[in-house]
């Protein structure tokens, strides 16, 4: 009889204690994905607040990815950049099974996914019965599929292909035994008008705010996407909070901070074939044009279009430390910038000419 009420307790426990569980499905376009037990019935609040409760990202059935906005909701990520399908289920299926017949798939199985005009808010699948379209609100206690930033997004690899392990961790292949493969944190880039430029491994999405407070977090300033020099009146992209320089031969007020920089690194200002720079964002100063931009401006090899740090994660912030060490000399490694700090150096320009002016007044009222 006791060993009775024992079962019976564990089989009772049992959905609690699975509450939260994880299970690693795949990566794809800069997103780790997993499928997390859900305690309770699969209706769509449900699933939203299991990945909530992870700290993870909400997945949607539609991608949301490009054309791809049907079935899909602000609430959940955009992915799928490649088009591969606009289902979820689809593409992970592509990624574990080799092919986009998800009944088929075994990883997926049980798998329920947000979709807000479906019965309960959810819709899923049994890979045992090969059954689809299941309301989410006559299953419980089955996963709910929830993302997180790949850690593999930032190319951590210096040499060989990342392959996101899942739970926080990767593994670069191949790689020498006996040597590290992993990327610098901090990589050192030229330096020009007396200013020292470095590359800055930031963590999470590669918006303005991200840039800034990763240089500051160096004891660094940060550039802004023009160089503020000359050019100050004639492109509106360029804050006083930014540091200024004069661009290099060969620029002219058209060319951005990454181009500048691509003249001294590659000898031209293709910046978007330039690999050193490959992976970096630049702080991009809105001003009154453009309220609506959060996103850093960066670029990855045959970008040649600006990219919106909004969409990319993990990347490196271009930085910047007045150059102490002799036009560049002594910065053989990330670590030679450790302990230098940034300080503004103000223009006494505009104070001249206010006090000449108020001098003049002066002058004309006696």
């Amino acid at each position: 009889m006791w060993k009775f009420l024992l079962f019976i307790s564990a089989v009772i426990v049992w959905p609690g204690s699975a509450q939260g569980e994880r299970v690693f499905l795949a990566t794809h376009e800069n997103w780790a994905f997993y499928k997390v037990r859900v305690e309770g019935q699969m209706i769509g609040n449900n699933l939203l607040e299991t990945c909530e409760n992870a700290k993870m990202e909400n997945v949607c059935y539609g991608t949301g990815g490009g054309r791809c906005k049907s079935n899909w909701e602000l609430a959940c990520i955009s992915f799928n950049k490649v088009d591969i399908s606009c289902t979820t289920l689809a593409v992970l299926s592509s990624k574990l099974c080799g092919n986009t017949d998800y009944l088929n798939c075994q990883p997926l199985d049980d798998i329920f996914l947000y979709r807000r005009m479906f019965e309960g808010g959810s819709w899923g699948m049994d890979y045992d019965t090969h059954v689809e379209k299941l309301p989410g609100e006559d299953y419980n206690d089955k996963y709910a599929v929830c993302a997180e930033v790949s850690n593999c997004a930032s190319s951590p690899c210096a040499t060989g292909t990342c392959t996101d392990d899942g739970l926080g961790s990767y593994t670069c292949t191949p790689c020498e035994e006996g040597t590290s493969c992993d990327q610098d944190k901090q990589v050192y880039l030229t330096t020009h008008d007396n200013w020292a430029f470095f590359k800055v491994l930031a963590t999470g999405p590669m918006t303005q705010g991200n840039v800034k407070d990763t240089c500051e977090a160096t004891g660094m300033g940060y550039p802004c996407w023009r160089s503020g020099t000359k050019c100050l009146h004639a492109l509106p992209t360029w804050s006083d909070d930014c540091i200024a320089f004069d661009l290099p031969d060969g620029s002219d007020c058209r060319t951005p901070t990454l181009g500048a920089l691509s003249i001294k690194l590659c000898g031209n200002d293709r910046y978007w074939q330039c690999p050193p720079l490959f992976g970096t964002f630049v702080y991009f100063y809105t001003g009154s044009i453009y309220t609506r931009e959060t996103g850093a401006r960066g670029v990855e090899f045959g970008s040649d279009n600006m990219l919106h740090g909004d969409d990319y994660y993990n990347k490196y912030a271009l930085c910047a430390t007045r150059d102490t060490n002799n036009n560049g000399r002594g910065y053989s490694s990330a670590s030679c910038a450790t302990g230098m700090y940034y300080t503004p150096q103000h223009s006494m320009f505009p104070y001249i000419m206010l006090f000449s002016i108020y001098a003049w007044i002066q002058i004309r009222m006696f």
